[in-house]
């Protein structure tokens, strides 16, 4: 075995003028605390220090002070940077433009390998012509003779997709720091020389790729555009969707609960690009902040939808669903999470406010913030800009109504002649009990033959048959009018499970379809609007729930006070049952009028003050009210009355 030379040199004692100073100051900073001249101080003192003698020595070198950070940064660099290294090899990488890479993986095998034939042979070009024009080595008295050599020691390492795993055909020389002088002498690469050629062999490399490919397929290339002038001109194969031209980096950013890697993936179009995306990526990462750039708005509001509505009712998730994926996930659903601003929000929230009811606009953007937050709580995104966003107005939906007496009369007949509905109606509308309390009611919270009769509303159709809230528990005495509607209703429940032979406790259930099971939302819209239209009233105009708005309108125009009408319908305080449920139906107020004619009464005399009291007390007595001996109404209230008996 042939020894190759002497071992490489060990260099010691290499200092450079910038080290030395910057350890002068630094050793000058530390004696004018009383600290040693070697002792370490604050990374921003040194910082400080390196930045001063860094502008000094730029100054004197190029006479003026550096424009830019890169400039002085550049100059730090350089001068810290020991003179003299010694290395025992070089790599040479040698890699075609993207688009050859791209031609190369997406084309079929014969033609691959044409392409790749002539990146070897443009790769032994550049070599020769390093060998021709870089390779030399010194001798002499410190190096001072420049001697031509026989040829490289190399050999290569062709590889064909990048560390991320896209497309990237490229070739690494292994280059040996030993040449051969002429005379047979082993010593070592002059590196100077070598460093310098590097953009020229890489010049030779492409202009033979480029040759060799026109000459094997007829290939022609052209400067790609949108280059910046002040680089030198990139040359693709003309053709080649720039799309497909794309650099991918990857980095491990440790390891999820499961114990699998984390991989972050970052592209862009060029290289460089690609490698300040991932250095951002990395530097994220350091800091705590999102590093999955890919996570979009729609895989938000997704897991949102997977774990955001566990436990919520079937209809309610059903509902969030169908509006996340119809507006949120459809109109911002491919917008990068992080990337995602208030301004964009702000539009998207106008557009469906034009089309859109306020109610639904507000439940759009409060699954927009819920998902988001989610991602936030998850370092997923760093702020949400859903908060910032104020709702818009929407489009006005039908205003609930309110049945007027009369109306209620003709509603409460036409219900008489339908068997099926009559109790329903009977008793949605004379005790204002909700759709999904009736539908959920069973016989066994119905006592007519209790002294008072009564009704428990104890359960709805939510889940676990839970009521809407604790304060909607409630146990009403039933009207005169309920109790015999309940009671008809009773036995035709029974005579229905005499002739299907089915025992009478399946027939638990109040109030069912003709089957036996329970009704759903659209039995009730459907009956209710044969009834209505039996009353010679607009079927489409009505929807059950009015029978509970009409409830609480008709007793408020009865006199009843607000607080007690709130009590019966279950509402935790009155402010909901005096702004969405009552409706006027007495469109003057004239309480305030009569309360000043009886502080500042008219000097005509009493009779006109009189006469408007006792027409204001007729006016305000409802119909059906008997009164007793001592002129005060009776306190048993008849088929428009509810007596309230909670437990």
């Amino acid at each position: 075995m042939a020894r190759l030379g002497v071992p490489f040199k060990i260099v010691d004692n290499d200092l450079m003028p910038f080290r030395v100073e910057v350890a002068k100051r630094i050793a000058a900073l530390n004696a004018a605390i009383g600290s040693p001249a070697d002792a370490s101080i604050a990374a921003a003192d040194r910082a400080r220090v390196r930045t001063q003698v860094a502008r000094e020595f730029f100054l004197a070198e190029h006479g003026r002070e550096p424009v830019n950070a890169r400039e002085l940064a550049g100059q730090i660099a350089k001068d810290s940077r020991p003179r003299t290294q010694t290395v025992a090899g070089y790599d040479l990488t040698f890699s075609p433009v993207k688009s050859v890479s791209t031609l190369w993986a997406v084309a079929d095998p014969a033609v691959a390998a044409v392409i790749e034939r002539a990146h070897q042979a443009a790769v032994n070009d550049a070599l020769a012509f390093i060998e021709d024009h870089a390779l030399f080595t010194r001798s002499g008295p410190q190096g001072i003779r420049q001697v031509n050599v026989r040829g490289l020691v190399a050999t290569a390492f062709t590889h064909r997709d990048s560390r991320a795993g896209d497309p990237d055909l490229h070739t690494h020389i292994a280059v040996a720091n030993k040449v051969q002088t002429l005379d047979g002498r082993w010593l070592s690469i002059d590196g100077r020389v070598l460093f310098k050629a590097n953009v020229a062999a890489s010049e030779a490399y492409n202009t033979a790729l480029e040759q060799h490919l026109r000459d094997t397929l007829g290939l022609r290339f052209a400067e790609r555009p949108g280059t910046d002038p002040a680089k030198r001109p990139i040359r693709e194969i003309v053709g080649v969707d720039p799309r497909r031209q794309r650099w991918v980096g990857r980095a491990s950013l440790g390891y999820n609960a499961d114990g699998k890697r984390r991989i972050g993936t970052v592209s862009a179009r060029t290289k460089t690009e690609a490698k300040n995306k991932l250095r951002a990526l990395l530097r994220d990462h350091d800091d705590g902040l999102p590093t999955q750039r890919a996570y979009t708005v729609g895989d938000a509001v997704e897991v949102w939808l997977a774990h955001g509505l566990v436990g919520r009712d079937p209809n309610t998730v059903a509902n969030r669903t169908s509006l996340a994926r119809t507006h949120i996930i459809a109109g911002l659903g491919k917008r990068r999470l992080t990337e995602l601003t208030a301004e964009e929000v702000d539009h998207w929230l106008t557009n469906k406010a034009a089309t859109l009811s306020t109610d639904t606009v507000r439940r759009l953007l409060s699954i927009l913030r819920q998902s988001i937050r989610r991602a936030q709580a998850r370092d997923l995104v760093k702020r949400n800009v859903a908060l910032l966003c104020d709702l818009p107005k929407g489009q006005p939906g039908r205003p609930s109504k309110s049945l007027t007496r009369e109306q209620a009369e003709r509603l409460l007949r036409a219900a008489s002649d339908n068997p099926t509905m009559n109790a329903y109606v009977v008793v949605s509308l004379l005790i204002g009990a909700r759709t999904e309390e009736l539908r959920a009611l069973t016989w066994s919270r119905v006592n007519l033959d209790g002294n008072p009769p009564t009704i428990d509303l104890w359960r709805s159709v939510r889940a676990h048959g839970d009521t809407k809230t604790t304060k909607s528990r409630r146990t009403l005495e039933l009207p005169a009018r309920c109790v015999e509607a309940l009671t008809k209703h009773r036995d035709l429940v029974e005579k229905q499970s005499a002739e299907s032979g089915r025992q009478p406790e399946e027939f638990d259930l109040v109030f069912t379809t003709t089957t036996g099971t329970q009704l759903d939302p659209a039995n009730v819209r459907r009956a209710s609007r044969r009834v209505v239209a039996a009353a010679g009233m607009d079927p489409m105009s009505w929807t059950p729930r009015e029978l509970r708005h009409s409830f609480v309108s008709l007793l408020s125009s009865s006199g009843m006070p607000i607080e007690d009408i709130a009590h019966l319908v279950g509402h935790a305080n009155t402010r909901v049952t005096e702004l969405v449920y009552r409706k006027e139906l007495r469109p003057v107020l004239t309480r305030g009028a009569v309360a000043m004619d009886v502080l500042f009464p008219d000097d005509e005399g009493a009779h006109t003050l009189v006469s408007r009291l006792v027409s204001k007390s007729q006016a305000d007595q409802p119909e059906g009210l008997e009164h007793d001996d001592e002129g005060r109404p009776d306190q048993g209230f008849d088929e428009w009355s509810l007596g309230d008996s909670n437990p």
